[in-house]
């Protein structure tokens, strides 16, 4: 899109820090910040396979976003580290805590139907998260976080 149609399109999208369950008609601007391995796993359902990557948008928010199966090898190749897409469809649901690659509650999981565009970087979404620490809590960062 261009620029009038980005700005549109950011003025439409629900801020990541808006979903919730209860959301309906999923439409976000973001931008992919990590992006994990396809992974396969095995569950009483059969073989399987997972995808996942973590995305960020204007107001700072980070969320994980879940593929599975056919949807997991349908947006593997489409996605692009430090690319910003416009995502619909989908659903939102709460981040099991022992997946969860973010502090966000939930996440949106794609679904065959869902569409994820790549979409012209204006800047307004910044390529990464800060956090702001206390200096007396620095001892308490993980090891191999980088700090500034």
């Amino acid at each position: 899109p261009n620029g009038d149609k980005l700005k549109v399109l950011l003025e439409n999208s629900t801020p990541l820090n808006k979903l919730s369950t209860f959301t309906k008609d999923l439409c976000v601007v973001v931008r992919v910040i990590k992006i994990t391995e396809m992974k396969s796993f095995y569950s009483n359902k059969g073989q399987g396979c997972l995808f996942t990557f973590v995305v960020l948008d204007k107001d700072g928010t980070e969320m994980q976003v879940s593929c599975f199966n056919k949807v997991a090898e349908k947006f593997h190749s489409k996605v692009k580290n430090m690319k910003v897409y416009v995502i619909k469809g989908g659903y939102v649901k709460v981040n099991d805590k022992k997946f969860n690659n973010t502090k966000s509650e939930f996440k949106i999981v794609l679904e065959d139907k869902s569409i994820m565009e790549e979409i012209q970087d204006n800047g307004s979404i910044k390529m990464y998260a800060l956090e702001v620490i206390k200096l007396k809590d620095i001892l308490n960062v993980n090891i191999g976080t980088f700090v500034d």
